[in-house]
Parts: C-alpha cells; structure tokens; sequence
C-alpha cells in the first residue's frame, strides 16, 4: 500500500521590505503595540484605526518604505488562495467532497 501523500508547490522567495536588524524590528513592534493601545484607552480611537494607525507606526519605524508596505499583500499572496482549495479539497473525505 503507497502512503497518501499531499504535494504542494514550492512558494517563490520573496524579498524582505526592510533591510533593518532584529532588534530594531523588536523595538519597532513593541512601539507599534504602544501606539495601539494608548490610541484605543487614552484617546478612544476605533480598534480598527488604531490597528491601522499602529501597523503604519510599525512599518515607518522599522524603516519600511510606504510604497513597499503598500505593495507588500499583492506580491506576497498571489498564489495562495488556488494552492489552499487544492490541497484542502485533496484531504477532504469522500462525503464532504460529495456535498
């Protein structure tokens, strides 16, 4: 009996947005937490612009360019959503294929 086995296509490299080390990322992203939570509890700001608010805060100081991060989710997701519903659709049993 051959064992059942799942194969998925290798993701291409994808090239970082930041050159900056790993302690500068670790300072920026706890710098990105802080502005979150002081704009939702000291400012009442909607979670949804705070995160968005922060997230911009991270990437700025951890020395991302705008136009990279902008860019970043199109580059980086392409192929996932085709390689997902085939390697999901393979491991489903035979009744949930059938529905």
């Amino acid at each position: 009996m051959t064992g059942l086995g799942v194969e998925m296509p290798a993701a291409d490299a994808v090239e970082p947005i930041t050159s900056a080390g790993n302690a500068q990322l670790g300072i920026a992203v706890l710098a990105g937490i802080a502005v979150i939570v002081l704009l939702i509890t000291r400012f009442k700001v909607h979670a949804f612009l705070a995160l968005t608010i922060g997230s911009l805060a991270l990437g700025a100081s951890g020395s991302a360019s705008v136009i990279a991060m902008h860019d970043w989710p199109a580059r980086g997701r392409s192929r996932a959503p085709a390689s997902r519903a085939r390697t999901s659709r393979s491991r489903a049993t035979p009744a949930a294929r059938d529905r």
